[in-house]
C-alpha cells in the first residue's frame, strides 16, 4: 500500500511551481519557478537538516544565473540541472565548489533542454527538446570535463521531454510524437 503525505518544505519565499526532482538517501533536490535549487533533508543525521528543513543549494562560478531550471539528476558527485532558458546543462559539485556548464560543443550546443539523466558517473543523457534530439555526454575519465564528448541518439524525436532508465533500456517521452521510445543500453 502507498501512503501519501505532503512534505512540508520550510523555505522562504515558499516553493513556486516545482518541476524537477532528484533524491539520494538523505536529500531531496527541487527545482522551482524562482530559478533556484531547494535542498530538503529527508532523513535525520549529523550532516543533514531535520526532515522537511530546507535551504538553497549554493550555485557559484557561473557567469549567468539559472533560467527556468527544470530537470534534475544526481550522480555520486554532482547534481545536473537542465537550465532550459539558458540552453545549457549545469553540474554542481555536491561537496561544494563552483558549478560548470556541461560541454556539448561536439553536437553544436543545446536548445531548450528539459530533462537530464545520469547513468553512473560516466554518462549523462539530455533531452535537447528545441533541437528534437537526445544528446549523450560521455565523461572519460568519469566526471572529467577535459575529456568529454557528446553524441546523438537517432530516433526521429519531436520535443523529447522526459527520461527514465531501467531494464537495460533508456525510455524517452517523445512529447510531440505522442509516444514513448525504448532504446536498449549496452
Amino acid at each position: 500500500p502507498f501512503v501519501t503525505e505532503e512534505l512540508v518544505v520550510n523555505i522562504s519565499p515558499a516553493l513556486a511551481a516545482p518541476e524537477g526532482l532528484a533524491a539520494d538517501d538523505n536529500t531531496l533536490y527541487i527545482s522551482d519557478g524562482l530559478n533556484r535549487i531547494v535542498r530538503v533533508g529527508i532523513s535525520s543525521g549529523p550532516s543533514n537538516p531535520l526532515p522537511g528543513e530546507a535551504d538553497l543549494l549554493p550555485i557559484t562560478g557561473l557567469q549567468q544565473g539559472l533560467g527556468d531550471a527544470r530537470g534534475l539528476s544526481l550522480s555520486d558527485t554532482h547534481l545536473y540541472i537542465a537550465d532550459t532558458n539558458n540552453d545549457r546543462v549545469v553540474r554542481v559539485p555536491l561537496g561544494g565548489g563552483d558549478a560548470e556548464v556541461v560541454p556539448v560543443n561536439d553536437v553544436g550546443g543545446l536548445l531548450n533542454p528539459t530533462a537530464v539523466l545520469t547513468l553512473g558517473d560516466e554518462e549523462l543523457i539530455i533531452t535537447d527538446s528545441g533541437n528534437d534530439r537526445i544528446v549523450v555526454v560521455n565523461f572519460d575519465p568519469p566526471e572529467s570535463e577535459a575529456h568529454s564528448f557528446a553524441t546523438l541518439i537517432p530516433g526521429g524525436f519531436s520535443g523529447p521531454a522526459g527520461l527514465a532508465a531501467g531494464l537495460n533500456a533508456l525510455f524517452v517521452a517523445d512529447s510531440e510524437n505522442n509516444r514513448i521510445v525504448r532504446i536498449d543500453i549496452e
